[in-house]
């Protein structure tokens, strides 16, 4: 398994979760599907799956499913933190954004009620929090339906930018070390972008 950060497609190519997202079933499934030739699908040099818009249709269209398209806008944005001062920074920074419209909380426990509520494309969640920590979260978002797929980058100051192999092979989607200059974070971030772009007003 390759354990490196996960490689977004160009805009014309998919990455499985994104295919998972819009065929409404889980990721190992869209594997399975590729792997078993009924979704055609190419392969990175790094060996990661990309499918292709057109090819998505035509799987679509023959099975007679019907896609989830991301609607245009801005990105929804779950910032899950227990540091009130880097909560009220981050919204106090993005606050007037055309690229993200985010929600900040500061448990594991908000951020599970928030999840349903605010439907993130992406979630930037601290490993290290009381109570349900960073790790308890994204466990429990992988049980639920049509939450698993949800983009969920693991933050931290205290694991070092090491230990981000290990944390994607446990299911996170990047890792990113704190602290880290807000200006850039729409960057590292634009890679789980919704396929379609940020949403519509």
């Amino acid at each position: 398994m390759n354990d490196g950060p996960r490689q977004p497609p160009d805009k014309d190519f998919l990455t499985p979760p994104a295919v998972a997202r819009e065929l409404g079933v889980s990721r190992p499934t869209v594997v399975r599907l590729i792997k078993s030739g009924a979704l055609s699908a190419t392969q990175t040099a790094g060996g990661h799956y990309r499918i292709s818009r057109e090819d998505l249709e035509r799987y679509a269209a023959a099975e007679r499913q019907v896609l989830v398209r991301p609607h245009a806008g801005k990105v929804r944005l779950l910032v899950v933190d227990d540091d009130l001062d880097f909560g009220a920074t981050f919204q106090d920074f993005f606050e007037d954004s055309d690229v993200f419209d985010v929600l900040y909380v500061e448990s594991g426990f908000q951020a599970g009620m928030q999840v349903l509520a605010f439907e993130p494309d992406i979630i930037l969640l601290d490993l290290d929090m009381p109570g349900l920590s960073g790790r308890d979260v994204r466990n429990n978002l992988a049980k639920i339906p049509g939450q698993r797929f949800i983009p969920t980058i693991a933050c931290s100051g205290v694991v070092g930018a090491d230990q981000g192999p290990a944390l994607i092979h446990e299911g996170f989607d990047d890792f990113i070390s704190k602290p880290f200059r807000l200006e850039q974070l729409a960057e590292r971030l634009e890679p789980w972008f919704p396929a379609a772009g940020p949403r519509g007003e």
